[in-house]
């Protein structure tokens, strides 16, 4: 066929200038929108950082006034019990030998980190820990008694930190002046905690930096060793001067800071002390992604132009409309599988679209015996597994009631290649009387939204520390059960002083106990039972069809053994023990699942009572028939 040649001003004066009106402002309508969302994107992600870099000061100087509190209080009541022993006329002996005994206490069942309370007590220098000074050592000449007596209130004195010269450990003391106006107590804290508060900020975020700053200024701690290594720093930290000045002049809270051509989001905390947590973000990383982001969307908008003046020059050409209708509807049938026009009064159907060949060999594009004719498709296409849900939907005989406040239904199934698929009724015609005349028929691939959902599904319902169900799923499982009246045994359980052991060993070890009791109990109980967390060291266990003592103790003892058998190195010779109540659920009784978690919940505080791996069964007095 041939064409003329078309010159540029035909196609302009063909397009008109509605269009090219049209297409400027949609040119300047995308570009002010990707702005728009640049702009958004960029205080979404300053704000999230600014909330980030609050979140870790916040979450910092709580740890580390955590970590102030056991001196403290330790300082604040050895304090109160001196005045009273000083005001009773108490022998210095008598004191020393309770500041002894209170040192001893603190080191062996708190902190090692505390070096031992002392002070200078009724003209007389009194060491907790037993360190006896130098004779050229004036106790009255040391900080922590001058910087003290300076301080006018009654409360907690901080004395600036210090590198002990024997450890090279930063230490700080914390004192407190007594009633008498002449006598100080006082204690040393180690600050090796400090780096790991600073270290856990740095660890955030990429660019992110933690320091900890005293009242004067200094360095205490830096998550960049380079920069402290514990060591006082006056002027060699640029960046960490501008923040104490920042600090300094307003306080602390969240402000931004410009250093060596860098932004730097910021966040400060007061501690206790008098001291300051900051969290400091440097921006350059974090919007980088931002400004490649900016760059594409750049050369996107030119993209995009070029597309639209292509576009609305092809407008010219007479057939281009037919062709963007007749490629938008071929677009729209290639996301199903099969649609049909299926008229229900004459029980014929049409053919819309079908994009599997066995489909359009069964059924064909037209055709009488609508019913049967789907029936015959839906028993080659679809697994058995299936085929009662499905004959059940495509009867036609009841969808006029079944949609009858609806205009679409629908149904999920497994195919004959193990593909999901969603069939689905959607109204196309009602009569007067609102009964449904014509619908469609259209069967779409499911597979990959169908096994994503059941993959978050998935994960909604497990304990994310044990990998076995969490307390919302077991609950309901078991609810469920319930009312289909399946019987079993509920199993109740908490761990013997948990609190002993994540206070003696940490929580790391506590966390592996917990996953070593969920290990167990996923090993005791079968695949069909229903194990769950309730939280923290609670966990519950429902056994299908176990209705008995006779049935249940064997299980439990089983359970006992695997308890036994557990092996963290770190707990030494410390063994971990349980607790566990039982309750039976019986289908002739009409009880709820929160009456059932209560009488095993009894047993369990029954068991507490004894020695640890014991378990209380729940007694009942059945009817007899």
């Amino acid at each position: 066929m041939n064409h003329r040649k078309i010159r540029f001003s035909d196609l302009i004066a063909d397009i008109g200038a509605k269009i090219l009106i049209a297409a400027l402002v949609a040119i300047v309508t995308i570009t002010a929108l990707l702005i728009a969302g640049c702009r958004y994107v960029y205080q979404n992600v300053k704000e999230n950082t600014s909330l980030q870099c609050e979140r870790n000061a916040k979450i910092s100087a709580q740890e580390f006034n955590r970590y102030l509190i056991v001196g403290n209080h330790t300082t604040a009541l050895v304090g109160y019990t001196i005045d009273n022993m000083l005001a009773e006329g108490r022998s210095t002996v008598e004191m020393l030998n309770y500041m002894t005994d209170e040192t001893r206490s603190i080191q062996s069942f708190v902190d090692a980190g505390f070096t031992g309370i002392y002070g200078w007590v009724n003209d007389r220098y009194l060491d907790g820990d037993g360190w006896v000074p130098d004779d050229d050592y004036v106790p009255t000449e040391r900080p922590w008694y001058i910087e003290t007596m300076e301080n006018k209130g009654e409360g907690l004195t901080y004395i600036k930190p210090y590198v002990d010269a024997q450890t090279n450990t930063v230490m700080m003391t914390i004192a407190k002046k007594l009633r008498d106006g002449e006598s100080v107590i006082a204690l040393d804290i180690s600050l090796a905690g400090i780096k790991d508060i600073t270290d856990k900020i740095a660890s955030s975020a990429k660019g992110a930096q933690g320091i900890v700053f005293d009242n004067s200024g200094s360095i205490v701690a830096h998550s960049d060793y380079n920069k402290t290594d514990y060591k006082f720093m006056e002027d060699d930290c640029e960046l960490g001067q501008l923040i104490y000045n920042k600090i300094l002049s307003g306080g602390s809270g969240r402000f931004e800071i410009v250093y060596d051509n860098d932004t730097y989001l910021i966040y400060a905390e007061e501690l206790e002390c008098g001291w300051y947590c900051v969290s400091a973000i440097n921006t350059h990383d974090l919007f980088r992604g931002l400004r490649i982001f900016a760059f594409v969307a750049f050369f996107a908008i030119l993209i995009i132009i070029t597309i639209i003046t292509l576009i609305f020059l092809d407008i010219s050409k007479s057939n281009l409309i037919t062709k963007e209708q007749n490629a938008q509807l071929a677009s729209v049938s290639q996301i199903y599988i099969s649609m049909y026009d299926v008229n229900l009064e004459k029980d014929t159907y049409q053919e819309i679209c079908c994009n599997a060949e066995r489909i359009s060999e069964v059924v064909g594009p037209t055709g009488d015996h609508a019913q049967e004719t789907l029936y015959n498709a839906m028993n080659l296409l679809t697994d058995k597994s299936c085929l009662d849900e499905v004959h059940e939907f495509i009867n036609m005989s009841t969808l006029d009631e079944r949609m009858k406040n609806q205009d679409t239904i629908t149904e999920e199934h497994l195919n004959n290649v193990g593909k999901w698929c969603r069939g689905r009724f959607i109204a196309g015609e009602r009569g007067a009387d609102d009964k449904l005349k014509r619908v469609l028929w259209v069967v779409e691939p499911i597979d990959t939204e169908k096994r994503q959902r059941d993959k978050l599904l998935l994960l909604s319902e497990t304990d994310r520390m044990t990998d076995i169900f969490n307390r919302s799923a077991g609950e309901n499982k078991i609810t469920k059960l319930m009312r289909e009246g399946v019987g079993g045994m509920l199993m109740l359980l908490d761990v013997d002083k948990f609190k002993s052991i994540n206070d003696n060993f940490g929580h790391d070890i506590g966390d592996k106990v917990i996953v070593a009791i969920a290990e167990s109990m996923k090993k005791t109980f079968r695949s069909r039972d229903i194990v769950f967390r309730l939280g923290g060291d609670e966990f519950a266990a429902y056994a299908v069809g176990v209705t008995s003592q006779e049935e249940g103790r064997p299980i439990i003892e089983r359970f006992f053994e695997k308890i036994k058998n557990i092996k963290i190195d770190a707990l030494g010779d410390t063994k971990v023990l349980v607790s566990v109540g039982v309750a039976f659920y019986y289908n002739s009784e009409m009880i709820t699942f929160e009456e059932l978690y209560k009488r095993a919940d009894e047993c369990t505080y029954k068991s507490k009572k004894h020695e640890g791996n014991y378990v209380s069964f729940y007694e009942i007095k059945r009817k007899e028939s």
